[in-house]
């Protein structure tokens, strides 16, 4: 439709405006530019053209003069535009993951896998950071300790490490993970692929890489999404970026904190666990793993501020809710590591949580004879 293409115009016109508005505040430029827009509508856009509200030309263009117009006419300051921003950006990243949900199909033939018969072995999982190093030269200390037969543990591996695969770019690092995946968890997979619980099976992780390569842009979308989440400290409680704030973070300060109190009470109706702390409603303890995740976000505490650590960690809640159906959830990073046995702590999840360090001394302890 031709007014839907001077919507678009308009939105991008708009996007300028908010732009000026959340930067420096270059006033005369602004003014001008509203001058332009309103002289655009004038002769551009007729009575009967109607917002369609179902392209991304119109509803971007919605949002943008809302922000606009309530910055001009005083219901709200450049921080309110940067913040009403944010959300939209949330609001959008997440529509676009909810869709992923009909974007394509599966089928019988992309599942081989074979029950899994308890062995009353220890279940281990591995954090991505420990199976990227199993089959470098410089850390065979790793490779000897996890390999098969070094210990009585079952390891195992998940969607997450599959999804983690799927962002590399170097197809022989994509073949040495698979590889060692195949190796150290002999195939092992959990997943809630059998209602709404924690199972096992085994199943060759090249079949499961294939059912994310389906659909690459999921893995992309989440850690968008993922992304904006951790932003939002900055833009709604940048005070919590302050050394002195977070320097006098604790668990017992944290776990004390309304925010944090408000997620456990939320659910701790939920049939979330049964009587021995596992997993007994994999879709609750992970709402309630997320809800955490961001309450931890924006109260600052052992938050990542670097881009790219950032970017890395936004996978790590997945794991985080896969290795809640094992005995042990191991690590490398030590924020991370703390993150997630206090996240297990509050909502009563019995896996326990070492840095790899930690976790190497206890296999030497227990290694077979």
């Amino acid at each position: 439709m031709q007014s839907c293409n001077h919507y678009k115009i308009l939105g991008e016109l708009f996007a300028e405006a908010i732009d000026i508005i959340v930067t420096d505040g270059r006033q005369l430029e602004l003014y001008a530019l509203i001058v332009s827009i309103e002289t655009y509508e004038k002769l551009n856009l007729i009575e009967d053209d109607q917002l369609c509200l179902d392209c991304d030309a119109c509803l971007t263009y919605l949002e943008n003069r809302r922000l606009v117009r309530g910055f001009l006419e005083e219901k709200g300051d450049s921080t309110w535009v940067r913040q009403q921003m944010h959300l939209v950006n949330i609001f959008r990243a997440s529509d676009e993951v909810s869709r992923h949900n009909y974007s394509f199909e599966l089928h019988s033939s992309d599942f081989v896998r074979s029950p899994y018969t308890q062995k009353h072995k220890l279940l281990v999982y591995l954090d991505q950071n420990v199976l990227d190093k199993y089959h470098k030269k410089e850390h065979t200390e790793i490779n000897k300790l996890i390999s098969p037969g070094y210990a009585e543990i079952q390891y195992v591996y998940s969607p997450s490490h599959l999804e983690e695969i799927n962002r590399m770019s170097d197809h022989n690092q994509e073949q040495h993970v698979l590889n060692t995946i195949r190796t150290v968890t002999s195939s092992l997979f959990i997943s809630n692929f059998n209602g709404n619980e924690l199972s096992l099976a085994y199943e060759d992780p090249e079949l499961g890489l294939a059912r994310v390569l389906k659909n690459p842009e999921i893995a992309r979308d989440v850690e968008n999404l993922r992304m904006l989440q951790t932003e939002t400290r900055e833009v709604f409680y940048p005070e919590h970026k302050d050394k002195d704030h977070t320097r006098k973070l604790n668990d017992t300060r944290v776990a004390a904190h309304p925010w944090v109190i408000s997620v456990c009470e939320r659910f701790e109706r939920k049939e979330m666990l049964d009587k021995l702390g596992r997993i007994k409603n994999y879709s609750y303890v992970s709402q309630a793993i997320h809800a955490l995740v961001k309450a931890l976000d924006d109260i600052g505490y052992k938050t990542d501020n670097e881009v790219r650590t950032r970017r890395s960690s936004a996978h790590d809640n997945e794991h985080m809710k896969y290795a809640a159906g094992t005995h042990l959830f191991v690590t490398m990073d030590n924020k991370f590591r703390d993150r997630s046995q206090f996240i297990y702590e509050q909502l009563g999840i019995s896996t326990r949580v070492m840095h790899w360090d930690d976790y190497a001394e206890y296999l030497d302890s227990i290694k077979l004879k």
